[in-house]
């Protein structure tokens, strides 16, 4: 596969080096007076009277870091990226390939490729970017093969690549996730120089380690070097990134990136041609931050000479470890590259103010479920840019049934945080009782049974969310939405599954029709480790089953939860769960409070109320509350033993505890098309459910999870494995049971 096929390959590997010059500037400055020690830190240095830690030292960094980068209005800067990828895994020109041309001493297959790009970063807009020049040659068994050149200056707009400081080691309030270590206190011209190692203390999280020097005189980062030693991001395609390394310099006041290198492994994806040896070379220049053009001058050092010596002994060590051809002078000559940098820089100022309206046609994924089957869509989305205004269309299509689903909606992002939304959707709704219903449908695919009941629903909705923070992780948010649906029962279509086995649907339960209306409110906070969250819900349900002429049903819904977690000093992960809700009045058997099976966090900061020692349904109530503990230790015991086959998969051990209680009368609490239910009350919805106990239950267990990234579930995602056995009240000497699925 040609490199012009794997161009998504080389574009996130660009974002992935160059994202950082639009965090990683830090302003020369002196530290603010009166922070708090870190809890991570018990190295001592004495500087200078009063005396000042260390831990002060990074705590102040990453606060300048952080508020620094809000203070940058615009960045703009030409970047010249060489990346070098060896499908074998070997890097050219180093001690483990051979030199059989005089020429090219770079033996092996290998590709080479040069860009040249200006990028522009403004405040409140998209990122603007015009590649102006690249360059593509192959090499077989050392042998040039002709190259591709090309000289275009094409602008484009591009979305605001994601937030990444959160977590870095010297990020503000990262501190509590690493191990600091102070190596060594330098004089460098005028200025002391500190040298200071950090690691993770999680072994499984994917975060790097390495060395950093810090500049005490500006309280800046001047080199970086880092790797991920264990565990990496994205798993799925990432082997290992053995080295990241950043060199800075001031740059109108601000410490700014100059020069990026990093080396990635990556795996051999399926018609990707993904695998092997990236190496990757990343020159700024032409930078103008805020309007002030930067000549990137190594500083106002106290004995320049002296300085310079020091930093260049640390860079030409790095440059000694690059492949050769990363060593080499780009292709292209220095005034061309000025002129197109010029060029460049007209072309993205000349770009109008906001990115013009256009579609957008992307494929949404592959969705399936046991009453349509497969069902391929495709999401159109109309609008700017990082507009405020977005219109976003998906269409579906049932392989099997020959039912269509569509979606419309219309979303505004307004000043202060406030996004408002409404539109309307026709969907398949699926009800389980064990909270699972994607993963209960793809599993049923692959190999197992499906409990899930299935909807057509017909949505109309509205709702308005303000949210302070980051989209990703808000620190509170409070949302009210307001929804029309029409449920309609739907067949299964699908019996099958991979491994050939022939399903039986009488674990499914059937559904009755309803028009429903709801009103609803939730809202929730972040407080350091502690995640709150609650809502409430006001439902109107009039039932559409034949023989029942009753009265339509009004009643109350509402739930609650928390999460608390945080690591230890040994990186072990705490993690207390607690959560709540229930019903006033008779309900539909998918708005109770079901309890059982392992159901993974809500995204609202607790748990559905798992019981992964019981099977889905062992409790059902109007009302219900739940909690867990769960630890996650910070050990490797397969890769202590050694144990092929596992020693290498990273399978990180959990134990837990889990309790949960339903209270209420349970039951049907809808009539079927015989009349009214067994309780007497009426009501709609899953007809089928018997009647489960209420009352209480628990359970113990233990399992192991690893770390995925899978894209369409997060960042964050892992695959667990868990087995439980119930104990207390009702436990009557039953099995372990074991559960598997995707958590968080």
């Amino acid at each position: 596969m040609t490199l012009r096929h794997r161009g998504w390959v080389f574009a996130a590997l660009v974002l992935f080096v160059t994202a950082s010059a639009g965090w990683a500037a830090d302003r020369a400055g002196v530290p603010s007076g009166g922070t708090d020690l870190a809890d991570a830190w018990a190295d001592t240095l004495h500087v200078a009277a009063p005396r000042v830690t260390l831990d002060e030292i990074i705590a102040d960094i990453g606060r300048r870091q952080r508020a620094d980068r809000d203070s940058l209005r615009s960045v703009a800067f030409t970047a010249v990226v060489t990346v070098v990828r060896s499908p074998g895994g070997r890097a050219p020109g180093t001690a483990d390939s051979a030199a059989d041309s005089a020429t090219y001493p770079y033996a092996g297959d290998w590709e080479l490729e040069e860009t040249a790009l200006r990028y522009e970063q403004e405040r409140g807009r998209p990122d603007r970017i015009v590649r102006l020049w690249e360059r593509k040659q192959s090499f077989r068994d050392g042998v040039p093969q002709p190259p591709k050149e090309s000289a275009h200056v094409k602008p484009a707009w591009q979305p605001r690549p994601m937030e990444m400081m959160d977590d870095l080691p010297f990020a503000e309030g990262s501190a509590k996730l690493y191990r600091y270590e102070l190596l060594e206190s330098t004089l460098v011209g005028g200025s002391l120089v500190h040298v200071v190692a950090f690691t993770p203390r999680d072994r499984f999280a994917p975060l790097p380690s390495g060395t950093i020097w810090v500049d005490i005189a500006d309280f800046a980062i001047r080199r970086v070097d880092a790797r991920f030693e264990e565990a990496v991001p994205f798993p799925w395609l990432i082997r290992a990134i053995p080295h990241y390394r950043q060199r800075q310099a001031p740059c109108s006041g601000v410490w700014f990136p100059m020069l990026e290198t990093a080396r990635l492994e990556l795996r051999d994806l399926p018609l990707a041609g993904t695998g092997g040896t990236w190496e990757m070379k990343v020159e700024l220049r032409d930078i103008v931050i805020n309007g002030e053009p930067c000549d990137g001058a190594v500083g106002a050092d106290g004995d320049e000479a002296g300085a310079a010596l020091f930093w260049a002994g640390i860079d030409d060590l790095w440059d000694a470890q690059m492949p050769a051809p990363l060593r080499r002078p780009s292709s292209l000559a220095i005034a061309t590259l000025d002129s197109l940098s010029r060029e460049g820089a007209r072309a993205l100022a000349a770009m109008p103010a906001r990115p013009p309206v256009g579609v957008r046609l992307r494929p949404a994924g592959l969705a399936f479920n046991r009453a349509q089957g497969l069902v391929p869509r495709v999401e159109v989305a109309f609008g700017r840019l990082g507009g405020a205004l977005q219109l976003d269309t998906e269409l579906g299509w049932g392989l099997d049934d020959r039912r269509a689903l569509w979606g419309a909606g219309v979303n505004v992002r307004a000043a202060g945080g406030l996004t408002l939304r409404a539109g309307a959707a026709r969907t398949t709704g699926a009800f389980g009782g064990d909270g699972r219903t994607g993963q209960r449908s793809w599993s049923a695919l692959l190999w197992g049974s499906d409990p899930n009941h299935y909807f057509d629903r017909t949505t109309l909705a509205a709702s308005a969310r303000w949210q302070h923070g980051r989209a990703a992780a808000p620190r509170a948010w409070l949302e009210a939405g307001w929804s029309q649906a029409r449920e309609f029962e739907l067949a299964v279509h699908q019996r099958w599954n991979v491994l050939g086995r022939e399903l039986r649907p009488e674990g499914m339960l059937a559904a009755d029709a309803v028009d429903l209306g709801t009103l609803r409110v939730d809202g929730g906070a972040r407080l350091g480790a502690l995640t709150v969250g609650a809502g409430v819900a006001s439902h109107a349900l009039s039932p559409r089953v034949p023989g029942f002429a009753g009265d339509d049903v009004d009643l109350v819904g509402w739930h609650w939860s928390a999460r608390w977690q945080r690591p230890d000093a040994l990186g072990n992960r705490w993690t207390l769960r607690a959560g709540g809700g229930g019903v006033d009045g008779a309900a539909p058997a998918q708005h109770r409070v079901w309890l059982g099976n392992w159901q993974p966090d809500d995204g609202r900061g607790g748990s559905a109320g798992s019981l992964c020692g019981w099977p889905a349904g062992s409790l059902l109530g109007d009302r219900g509350a739940w909690a867990s503990f769960e630890l996650d230790l910070n050990v490797d015991p397969w890769r202590a033993l050694r144990v092929p086959g596992l020693r290498g998969l990273q399978l990180r051990p959990a134990v837990f505890a889990e309790w949960a209680g339903a209270w209420g009368q349970a039951g049907e609490s809808w009539p079927g098309a015989d009349g009214l239910a067994a309780d007497g009350r009426a009501g709609a919805g899953v007809r089928g459910a018997g009647a489960p106990p209420t009352g209480s239950r628990a359970d113990v267990g233990l399992g192991f999870s690893r770390r995925v990234d899978l894209p369409l579930v997060g960042i964050g995602s892992r695959v667990e494995l868990r087995a439980a056995r119930a104990v207390g009240e009702a436990a009557g000497g039953r099995d372990w049971r074991f559960v598997v699925g995707i958590g968080r």
